[in-house]
């Protein structure tokens, strides 16, 4: 079974071969290539010389900011703050098409929008359009190029992008909180306040139900401002809970490994239940959503902030996990006073951090030879439920042999009415002149 990452890329690739508009517009030049991004231009006299330094200087700067922002490596995601992690390469390839006006840009998109929007290629290609104005970038674009951009690197790891609530609010955030700016300078801002407080004075603030659970297809303008006040809301109160839910996300798509429709409708389940669950509750989240809506309008800037703050989501396991691993085996032989190590049994727990019904089993490979591998009595067939208790594995009475090199722990988890989900933890071991050793945890999906 190939994990949902895959599929997903597979899906999207087959997709997007043949449409005419998914391609820079014939006869465009390169202008400039920042890394991955490529820069085209109907002709070079779309962008005269010191219009054309101004906004590469602005791209860089962005890029160089997505970049820090997104400090990462493929098992933590750290957003909007600093991370001592290894950097992981931006693989994503972006062609940005500046067009010389909005005719010409919605003529090519086939869109009447008034705003930038990104195509999603395939898994690691997309084009950005833009129109200019008068030969020159429109200081109400640069908010919308951030928010296109944020999509850019936020598909980077995230295959599905996460929950759209999650996703384009984010994106909303740093549109109108990018670094060295505030929100109230951009004048896009401004159309977006008078907005929200028009729905404010007519008590029309939305059901938080109906944002959380929105599809990318009908997710207009005032679902963009919703998830605009909620991912301003949980930047505000607690970045580790937006880096929490965005670290789950990415177990759930790694672990995926069939029934891919059902796999997507989880990820929005599951987005729903972290973010009540940071709140401890969807009544303490609506009533804080209501309240942030008000404050927000006060100051985007210095917004009131909850008198005691959000629990988050500190203590909710991970996705799919085994606490624990296996303890030594040590026996007496008859002729000999000391105890020797034989082998060793299983220990801990299986954790999982949705509260989903279902069948979760946990089985054992191990090798001796790095060659073959041997199972091992399977230590786990139980029943998930909503209270999400740790399950305790079983412990055979026959032991993983002593000279083992590898121990692999397998995870399945079948969700009722849901996906199919499965994770490996490979557990290897050095020998020594007593016992075996642990010398490394391989694990695919932190």
């Amino acid at each position: 079974m190939r994990p949902l990452a895959l599929l997903l890329a597979a899906a999207a690739t087959a997709a997007a071969q043949t449409p005419d508009d998914r391609k820079v517009p014939e006869r465009f030049q390169l202008l400039e290539k920042i890394g991955t991004v490529k820069v085209w231009v109907a002709d070079k006299e779309s962008l005269p010389s010191t219009a054309r330094l101004e906004f590469l200087a602005g791209l860089r700067k962005m890029l160089d900011n997505y970049k820090a922002l997104f400090t990462m490596d493929r098992a933590v995601y750290y957003v909007g703050q600093a991370a001592k992690t290894e950097v992981k390469r931006l693989e994503q390839e972006v062609d940005l098409v500046l067009f010389r006006g909005r005719s010409d840009w919605e003529e090519w998109f086939g869109e009447g929008s008034d705003e930038p929007m990104t195509r999603h290629v395939y898994r690691y290609r997309n084009i950005i359009g833009i129109p200019l104005a008068g030969g020159e970038m429109e200081d109400q674009m640069w908010p919308q190029l951030w928010h296109e951009f944020f999509h850019v690197f936020f598909y980077n790891d995230l295959v599905t992008g996460g929950p759209c609530w999650f996703n384009e609010g984010i994106a909303e955030y740093f549109a109108f909180s990018r670094p060295g700016t505030k929100p109230d300078d951009s004048s896009s801002y401004g159309a977006l306040a008078a907005r929200l407080r028009v729905r404010l004075e007519k008590s029309e603030l939305p059901l938080l139900d109906d944002l959380l659970r929105q599809r990318a297809d009908g997710f207009d303008r005032a679902r963009m401002d919703e998830a605009w006040v909620l991912a301003h809301l949980l930047m505000t109160e607690s970045k580790d809970t937006v880096n929490a839910m965005i670290r789950r996300i990415w177990q759930l798509e790694q672990a995926a490994t069939g029934r891919e429709q059902s796999a997507r409708e989880d990820i929005f389940r599951y987005g729903a239940f972290m973010v009540e669950e940071a709140f401890r509750g969807r009544d303490n989240l609506r009533e804080a959503f209501a309240n942030h809506w008000r404050a927000v309008l006060d100051s985007p800037v210095h917004t009131k902030r909850l008198p005691k703050g959000i629990p988050g989501l500190k203590d909710l396991p991970a996705f799919l996990d085994v606490d624990g691993g296996f303890t030594e085996v040590m026996t007496y032989q008859l002729h000999n006073p000391l105890r020797a190590f034989t082998g060793r049994r299983p220990r801990g727990r299986a954790v999982y951090g949705a509260p989903w019904k279902g069948r979760l089993k946990v089985t054992v490979n191990y090798t001796t030879d790095n060659e073959k591998w041997l199972w091992y009595p399977q230590i786990l067939d139980a029943e998930t439920g909503p209270d999400m208790k740790p399950i305790p594995l079983e412990r055979p009475d026959e032991p993983v042999p002593g000279n083992a090199l590898k121990i692999k722990i397998v995870l399945s988890w079948d969700v009722s009415g849901g996906g199919f989900y499965r994770r490996e933890k490979l557990i290897e071991y050095v020998l020594n002149d007593r016992k075996l050793d642990p010398k490394k945890e391989e694990d695919g999906g932190k």
